[in-house]
């Protein structure tokens, strides 16, 4: 059966000299993996430029039930990306989080209300010629409500500590290491409160900001198996 649907492309691995194979959260199925081929040779109509880094598409799919890679018929750009691909730091914020959501998309069933969310997510990334350097730290945090472990705001205005383990802010020192506090644990709340509607405005420092990224990425590597190590931080570090 064919199937239309927006897809976002999560992740594409070389199978053989002109193949791929590409993992595409897709709006109408969820994550999805498909096989591609022809795309390095002259006469194939799907080229690997295709399947950059969270490239925006159309497709038309063939839908089959209890098959771990399926075909794509029709493909095409959907959103053609002015700036990503070419502005250095929004290329390298991108891949950065596309590692991160190949890591924790690992088997994600249709949510329209989330893929819209990332879809429109990226196209506002692409066309803003605002100040964006804290683009990825609004994205992760957003992120993690999607994924089902976005941090509770504290019932009090005064606490002392973040605890990345129960994902609540308390006054209780946790009975494990894995806590931040002080002024980092201030400025996670206020990205908290901030993704959440509840405040505006997010000033921080570049040594700030690394520490934040430093305490979502402990907090995602917590809350999800197998998360692993992100290679492409210490390139988004130097970036920023």
């Amino acid at each position: 059966m064919l199937l239309n649907t927006r897809g976002i492309v999560i992740s594409s691995v070389k199978y053989s000299d002109t193949s791929l194979i590409v993992k595409i959260f897709t709006e109408e199925e969820g994550v999805m993996s498909y096989i591609v081929k022809g795309v390095r040779s002259k006469k194939g109509e799907m080229k690997a430029a295709l399947f950059r880094p969270l490239q925006l598409l159309e497709m038309s799919v063939y839908a089959r039930e209890n098959k771990q890679l399926n075909h794509i018929k029709e493909i095409s750009v959907s959103h053609g990306y002015s700036c990503i691909y070419d502005d250095a730091v929004k290329r390298s914020v991108v891949i950065f989080l596309d590692e991160v959501l190949n890591r924790s998309l690992k088997d994600r069933f249709p949510d329209k209300e989330f893929f819209n969310w990332l879809w429109q997510s990226l196209i506002w990334y692409d066309l803003s010629k605002e100040n964006t350097a804290n683009f990825h730290l609004f994205f992760l945090i957003r992120l993690s409500k999607f994924l089902g472990f976005f941090p509770k705001s504290p019932s009090v205005n005064r606490f002392r500590y973040f605890d990345m383990v129960e994902g609540v802010f308390t006054n209780n020192e946790p009975l494990h290491p894995n806590y931040v506090t002080g002024k980092t644990a201030e400025l996670f709340r206020k990205l908290v409160d901030v993704a959440s509607g509840n405040t505006s405005g997010f000033k921080i420092t570049a040594s700030e900001r690394s520490d934040v990224l430093d305490v979502l990425m402990r907090y995602y590597r917590l809350q999800i198996e197998h998360f692993g190590e992100i290679k492409s931080l210490e390139i988004l570090r130097m970036i920023f």
